[in-house]
């Protein structure tokens, strides 16, 4: 079982996602089957998720990239 995303990690998730769009509407399905794997230890609030990809249909691809601190 997956457990709920830090209070944090959903607000930052809800603000990113929010475009009505079908690829943003993709991933906000993808939310509740996300779990936090890791953190950044700088103190910046990064937060590294894994999917469960058996349980949610894959988003349509996109271009994005991480960002270091």
């Amino acid at each position: 079982m997956i457990e709920r995303l830090p209070a944090d990690v959903s607000e930052v998730l809800a603000l990113v996602l929010d475009q009505d769009d079908p690829v943003h509407a993709a991933l906000r399905a993808q939310v509740p089957h996300l779990r936090v794997t890791g953190r950044c230890g700088c103190g910046c609030g990064t937060a590294d998720l894994a999917l469960d990809t058996r349980s949610v249909e894959p988003a349509p691809a996109g271009s994005w990239r991480r960002r270091p601190c």
